[in-house]
């Protein structure tokens, strides 16, 4: 699939010549955008998986980071949005592996993990920062990465923006989304699957067609972390590591091509 990827790439980048010039040139500088981003990225290892944790403030996605990690390696602070910068957990046994891509994304801040030595952290800024620059750093990062894993609370599982702006924007990509409702150590037992069953109709409205979503409590206020190991086994069995990029860039070039074909159909009947 590498092979064909590559031999895809070339053929956008020869459309976006023959656009340059006769299409709107945002949309043309878009698409080649993407191109060099595909590109960037299959030049790196596909057997570590870039895994990005999006969510709202409060929903404990540096505790998350944490307990996969196996360490105290991203800092908590309950309700305080304390991730002001996208922060790197690289495992330690691939560590220089991904340094040029990190770079391409303009992450400086990483921290090594003795977790599982085929995934990539991305502690993202939250989603809902009312800090404009946080949720632009998201907005840019997501669509680039493998895979998402979109954190959220009993709280604020129903949030609009999450849903509205994030997941049902990007439902595309929906076979490189797991969901996660942390801190249902907040909840009665009894209650913990009515949450879940709720969250995953909300998902299906934004077009997720078979959600998957995983209940933890990434740092409890009694007994240890529950729920982490699975949702390491559902990332790992949720992807092929090996075709994860793969599918991801074919995903995003197929939306890209349409986009000019579209504008190119366009310019052609004016």
């Amino acid at each position: 699939m590498h092979d064909a990827l590559v031999g895809l790439l070339d053929k956008v980048d020869t459309a976006v010549a023959e656009a340059a010039g006769a299409l709107d040139r945002t949309e043309v500088e878009s698409v080649a955008v993407l191109a060099r981003a595909t590109r960037v990225r299959l030049a790196y290892p596909d057997s570590i998986v870039v895994v990005a944790l999006a969510g709202g403030t409060g929903s404990g996605k540096s505790s998350l980071a944490n307990a996969i990690a196996g360490e105290e390696v991203a800092l908590t602070g309950g309700i305080r949005p304390m991730t002001s910068e996208p922060l790197a957990l690289v495992p330690a046994d691939g560590a220089g592996a991904l340094d040029g891509f990190l770079d391409e994304l303009g992450i400086s801040d990483r921290v090594e993990h003795d977790g599982p030595s085929w995934l990539c952290l991305i502690d993202l800024p939250d989603n809902d920062s009312v800090e404009l620059d946080h949720r632009h750093r998201v907005d840019v990062l997501i669509p680039r990465v493998d895979m998402v894993a979109w954190v959220t609370d009993p709280e604020k599982y129903r949030d609009a923006v999450l849903h509205h702006q994030y997941i049902s924007e990007m439902s595309r990509y929906q076979e490189q989304f797991v969901f996660v409702l942390n801190q249902i150590d907040c909840l009665d037992p009894e209650d913990v699957g009515v949450v879940v069953a709720d969250l995953g109709k909300a998902l299906r409205e934004d077009g997720i067609v078979e959600p998957e979503v995983i209940a933890t409590a990434a740092s409890p206020v009694a007994g240890p972390p529950y729920g982490v190991d699975m949702l390491i086994d559902s990332l790992e069995a949720a992807l092929d590591r090996r075709l994860a990029v793969s599918r991801k860039a074919l995903a995003d070039l197929a939306s890209a091509s349409s986009r000019l074909v579209a504008s190119s159909s366009m310019a052609h009947a004016v």
